[in-house]
């Protein structure tokens, strides 16, 4: 009895150029459409606010005082405790 061989063609090593895949075109915008509006960044710039209280005071800060810099548009940013006072920073967009 004589083995039965199997042959496999190899393929060839060398890459093969692929052709390169290109974006569609958008379409064109319809007469009278409008176009879109471009963006385009600002660098914000910031104002700051300090406040400061000794620890000892009673209510550091009521809810008058705070809902008044929150209508003003501050923002608290930071609390630091040095010594017996207590610094409050804020900021806000620049007007």
């Amino acid at each position: 009895m004589q083995p039965h061989v199997l042959h496999f063609p190899i393929p060839d090593p060398t890459p093969q150029p692929q052709p390169i895949p290109h974006p569609e075109p958008p379409p064109p915008f319809p007469r009278g459409a409008a176009l879109p509006i471009p963006m385009v960044q600002v660098v914000p710039t910031w104002e700051y606010r300090h406040v400061q209280r000794p620890l000892a005071e009673l209510g550091v800060l009521s809810d008058s005082e705070l809902n008044e810099l929150g209508a003003e548009g501050w923002e608290l940013t930071g609390v630091v405790i040095q010594g017996a006072t207590v610094h409050f920073f804020y900021k806000r967009p620049s007007r």
